[in-house]
């Protein structure tokens, strides 16, 4: 986020409560200055009070299901009060928002998958684009003018909308993305609690990796592996047992092994994935994005840009940030290079996809 960027050259403190503190800062500033708040901070915030107008977002389903959840606290009679509306025009919503809540404080209005956003810059010719160019801005401006001044007994939810900023300035952000490792690891650990389990750190740790962080699977698959370790200690050899790992964890893993230079092991890993059903294309996309990850960490990019322009959540740039000490800069160019020409070739037909991704591996391991 912006406040993120502005603290993006402060100098590291090795003092861990001094972190802890100032990421409670970030978090603070995040909240009072741009109206964001983080997923953990909801439930502590709704105890204490209500606000009209929410943007939920992020890339775990989980964590918006669950903070979409926190505000049926807020509601009785849901069969009356609660409003679910799927795609729905500016007049549905407004004409819901409106309505007043029976035998409840607040009435729960939740849109998903709206799209509203202002055209007015178009460059368009046709005088019917013209119209319903007008038709948004004005649809835009109405609904602007709602939450200007809110339906004071209406909760307003907008998840997975697509609405202008101008919009999304009027809300409170909720912020439902992918929870870093320390976080997810101490939910783990509360969860096996709760289901008469142990879980070693590390073991939850390997957990995590294999579910790219998604706090979506983490509780399906730990629901298993409580069902399986009934009041016994769940093990690594029970995670690798019952836990199939995202593609992303094996094509860091994938990574690893080249800069150990094990091709056995490489090698390995790719079968894996082929055989698991993943597509050679798909594959060969991942593995240049990742290397191309590891070039730009190893070329001197700060944190801040590298989420910002590679669009990755902070366990992802540490996690990357780890991986780079194992290759140079030379080794990497080196690995750009291979995937380069592999493009060229396969444009010139000189191989089939199918044959692409083991062909690749082969080059790298010749050059590093």
């Amino acid at each position: 986020m912006l406040c993120k960027k502005l603290f993006s050259k402060i100098l590291y403190l090795n003092s861990k409560l001094t972190i802890v503190i100032y990421l409670d800062i970030i978090s603070f500033i995040e909240f009072t200055i741009f109206k964001i708040m983080r997923f953990l901070d909801l439930k502590k915030y709704l105890t204490n009070t209500v606000d009209n107008c929410y943007f939920l977002f992020g890339d775990d389903a989980y964590l918006l299901q669950n903070a979409i959840q926190q505000f049926f606290l807020k509601v009785t009679l849901p069969d009356i009060n609660l409003v679910r509306l799927h795609s729905p025009t500016v007049a549905q919503l407004i004409d819901e928002c409106n309505g007043m809540p029976f035998g409840s404080d607040f009435k729960l209005v939740i849109a998903k998958n709206m799209t509203l956003k202002s055209r007015a810059k178009s460059t368009s010719t046709k005088v019917t684009s013209k119209k319903n160019l007008k038709d948004k801005d004005i649809e835009l401006n109405i609904f602007l003018d709602y939450l200007s001044k809110p339906n004071k007994t209406t909760i307003l939810l907008l998840v997975d909308c697509d609405v202008s900023s101008d919009v999304i300035l009027k809300c409170i952000e909720i912020d439902c993305n992918k929870l870093d490792t320390d976080k997810l690891i101490a939910w783990v650990q509360r969860q096996c609690i709760q289901s008469n389990c142990k879980i070693e750190l590390d073991t939850a740790k390997i957990l995590i990796d294999y579910c790219d962080n998604s706090l979506q699977r983490i509780s399906l698959e730990l629901d298993k592996l409580s069902a399986f370790k009934k009041d016994e200690t769940i093990t690594q050899e029970d995670v690798s047992l019952l836990v199939r790992p995202d593609v992303n964890f094996k094509i860091f893993e994938l990574s690893q092994a080249v800069a150990q230079k094990d091709r056995d092991r490489a090698m390995q890993i790719l079968q894996y994935c082929l055989i698991n059903g993943e597509e050679p294309v798909a594959l060969l996309g991942l593995l240049y994005a990742h290397f191309r990850r590891l070039a730009c960490v190893v070329l001197g990019q700060n944190d801040a840009n590298i989420r910002l322009h590679l669009g990755l959540k902070d366990y992802a740039v540490a996690a990357l940030k780890r991986q780079a000490t194992l290759f140079s800069a030379r080794q990497l160019r080196k690995i750009l290079s291979i995937f380069w020409q592999m493009d060229q070739d396969f444009r010139a037909g000189k191989f089939s996809l199918d044959w692409a991704v083991q062909h690749c591996m082969l080059c790298i391991f010749n050059q590093v």
